[in-house]
C-alpha cells in the first residue's frame, strides 16, 4: 500500500496510504453511506439548512445586482456585452 520514496529525506509527514483517486473514491463511498443512514429528522434539518443558504445567496446576488446596476458606467458596459451576441445571431440568421 504505502511506497518507498527514491529521498525519504524531503518527504513530510507520514506517505500516503491510498493514491488521490483511491481516497476520493473511499471518501464519496464512506459518504454515501452516512447519508443513507440518516435519520427522518437529520434529512428535514439538511433540507432546511440548504434552503436557508440559497436564501441568504439569493439575497446577496440581488443586492450586489443591484448596487452594479445602480453605476451607469457598469450598465453601459452590461448592456454592450448583451447587445453583443444579438449582432452575433442577426449575422448568422441573414447568411
Amino acid at each position: 500500500m504505502t511506497k518507498k520514496l527514491e529521498r525519504p529525506y524531503l518527504q513530510l509527514g507520514r506517505p500516503r496510504k491510498y493514491s488521490k483517486e483511491e481516497a476520493k473514491k473511499k471518501y464519496a463511498l464512506k459518504e454515501k453511506q452516512r447519508v443513507e443512514n440518516f435519520t427522518d429528522e437529520e434529512k428535514e434539518l439538511r433540507k432546511f439548512t440548504r434552503r436557508e443558504y440559497t436564501k441568504k445567496n439569493k439575497e446577496k446576488i440581488s443586492a450586489n445586482r443591484k448596487l452594479r446596476l445602480l453605476d451607469p458606467e457598469k450598465r453601459k458596459k452590461i448592456k454592450e456585452a448583451q447587445k453583443e451576441p444579438r449582432k452575433e445571431q442577426k449575422k448568422k440568421i441573414l447568411l
